[in-house]
C-alpha cells in the first residue's frame, strides 16, 4: 500500500517508547493525504470555473432561442401580410416587393446564422457538461482514496504499542465524569505516565482553518474530513467520547504542559499512547464530496500546570 508513497525525512526526538516504523509510515499517508487535498482542491477550482462557463452559455442560448423565435415569428407575419403583393394590384410600385424580398431574405440568412451560432453553443455546452461530468468522477476518486489512507492510518494506530505498565483508571470510570475538569483531576495523578523523556515542547495548530478565541481555548474552523494532529510530543492520557461534549482527545506533554481536543469525528489513538508532534490523531466530520455542509469545527485549549492558558501564545509560526 505505502509503496508508492513519497518518503518524507522527519528529524525528531523519539522516546524509547515509540515505534519509528508506524512513525514513518504515518507521516508517508498524511503526505499523500495533503496531496491529494491539494488536488481535490484544484478540481474544485475548474469545477468552479467550468459550471460558471456553464450557466453562461446557457444564457448566451437562450437569448439565442429568443431571438430567432422573434424572427420566425417576424418571417410568418411578412408571409401572411397582404401588402406583399400590392404591385400586383397597382397600389404599390415594384420597388416596394423588391425592398420586400431583399428584406425576407435578410432575415432568413440571418435566422440560419443564428441557427448555426446555437448549435455551436450547444455543442460547447454538452463539452461542457461531460467535463464537468468528468471532473467529478475525479474528484470521487480523490475522496475514496483519502478514505482508503485515513482506514489505513486508523489501522497503523491501532497496531501501536501503549506505554509499558500503563495503567488507566479512565476506562470504568469515564461515564461518571460530568465536565473535563473532573476528568483531569483524575489524569493528574495516573500513575506511569512519564513525561521525562518528551524533551521536545513545541506546539503547532492541531489544524489549519480559521482561529476564533473563546474564554478557554480557541476554535478552528476547519475543511472537512481535516486530519487532526497532535499539537507537541506527548502521552495520549485520554481518547474517548464525554457525556455531551462528544469525542476528546488529552494530550500531556512534559513541563506541565497538557492539550485538550475537542470536537473530532473520529479519533484514532487510545489512551497510553505516545504521539509525536504532528501525528496524526483523528479526522473532522464532514463529506468530501459534499461542499454545501457547513465547515466542522475544532475546540483546542492548552493547559500549563492546571492553569489554563492561550495556545496561541505557545504555537509557532502565527
Amino acid at each position: 500500500l505505502l509503496g508508492f508513497l513519497i518518503t518524507v525525512t522527519f528529524i525528531v526526538f523519539a522516546p524509547a517508547f515509540a515505534d519509528n516504523t508506524i512513525t514513518n509510515d504515518l507521516r508517508a499517508l498524511q503526505n499523500t493525504i495533503m496531496m491529494s487535498k491539494q488536488k481535490d482542491h484544484a478540481l474544485n477550482q475548474t469545477l468552479i470555473k467550468l459550471e460558471t462557463q456553464k450557466t453562461n452559455l446557457l444564457k448566451i442560448i437562450n437569448d439565442d432561442r429568443l431571438k430567432t423565435a422573434q424572427l420566425m415569428h417576424k418571417m410568418e407575419s411578412m408571409k401572411k401580410s397582404p401588402a406583399r403583393l400590392g404591385f400586383l394590384s397597382g397600389n404599390q410600385d415594384y420597388k416596394h416587393y423588391h425592398y420586400y424580398l431583399r428584406s425576407f431574405e435578410n432575415i432568413k440568412n440571418t435566422v440560419a446564422i443564428q441557427l448555426s451560432h446555437t448549435n455551436e453553443n450547444l455543442n460547447e455546452l454538452e463539452e461542457k457538461q461531460n467535463e464537468i461530468a468528468n471532473y467529478i468522477r475525479q474528484r470521487d476518486l480523490i475522496s475514496e482514496t483519502i478514505n482508503i489512507h485515513l482506514d489505513a492510518i486508523q489501522t497503523l494506530q491501532e497496531n501501536k504499542k501503549t506505554i509499558p505498565n500503563y495503567a488507566s483508571i479512565l476506562v470504568d470510570l469515564q461515564k461518571n465524569y460530568a465536565t473535563i475538569d473532573d476528568l483531569i483531576k483524575d489524569i493528574d495523578v495516573i500513575e506511569n505516565i512519564d513525561t521525562t523523556q518528551i524533551q521536545d515542547t513545541l506546539f503547532s495548530m492541531p489544524v489549519s482553518g480559521i482561529i476564533k478565541k473563546t474564554s478557554s481555548g480557541i476554535t478552528i474552523q476547519t475543511s472537512q474530513q481535516s486530519l487532526v494532529n497532535a499539537p507537541a510530543n506527548g502521552i495520549v492520557t485520554y481518547a474517548n467520547t464525554l457525556k455531551n461534549l462528544g469525542n476528546i482527545i488529552i494530550i500531556k506533554h512534559n513541563s506541565g504542559y497538557l492539550s485538550i481536543l475537542k470536537g473530532l469525528g473520529k479519533i484514532y489513538v487510545r489512551d497510553g499512547l505516545f504521539v509525536e508532534h504532528g501525528e496524526p490523531l483523528g479526522v473532522m466530520n464532514g463529506d468530501n464530496t459534499n461542499k454545501d455542509k457547513n465547515s466542522p469545527m475544532l475546540y483546542f485549549e492548552l493547559r500549563y500546570n492546571g492553569e489554563i492558558i492561550n495556545p496561541i501564545t505557545k504555537i509557532t509560526g502565527l
